[in-house]
């Protein structure tokens, strides 16, 4: 028996139609290609965060900028899905780049690194940063899968040790 009209035909066809959760390789890449933004002015933050992101998050680009004016050129030149900010990092005319960040990009998270909570920012991470709490707050800022956030973690644990040691 075939439908009559086109309301009986949507009827059909949204009964025949099945929906599945993503699958753990479909939730996955939905943090690859990501980029992430770190700005900071302190040459060791700035590094390490960098170093950890990279190895613990794969598929993750990071780009780096020492400057807030680095920064915005590079908020500028391409989509940003996540934002880094060390404390110390301030505009030219002194406001804290944060603030900055969050009134030009409203929609781009936002992790500050330092001592006291920003209102802010998305999440904070206390000096001298943990690799394996920043993998973890960056990795569920960007919507990542659980299972593949505990393998971040063990690749950010990983590195942590191979890098003390």
């Amino acid at each position: 028996m075939r439908p009559r009209t086109i309301e009986d035909q949507d009827e059909q066809l949204d009964e025949s139609v099945e929906v599945t959760p993503p699958t753990f390789l479909e939730d996955r890449l939905r943090i690859r290609d990501r980029f992430v933004l770190v700005v900071d002015n302190d040459p060791e933050t700035h590094l390490a965060l960098q170093m950890f992101l990279q190895v613990a998050l794969e598929g993750v680009r990071v780009i780096s900028a020492s400057s807030p004016h680095e920064a915005l050129a590079a908020l500028r030149d391409r989509p940003v899905d996540l934002v880094v900010i060390g404390e110390h990092v301030r505009s030219t005319k002194g406001t804290p780049f944060i603030d900055l960040c969050h009134d030009r990009y409203p929609r781009v998270p936002r992790v500050a690194v330092g001592q006291q909570p920003s209102t802010r920012a998305n999440a904070t991470l206390p000096p001298p940063v943990d690799g394996r709490m920043a993998v973890s707050k960056i990795h569920e800022l960007l919507g990542g899968h659980p299972e593949e956030r505990t393998k971040a973690l063990e690749r950010a644990e990983a590195f942590q040790s191979e890098f003390a040691g």
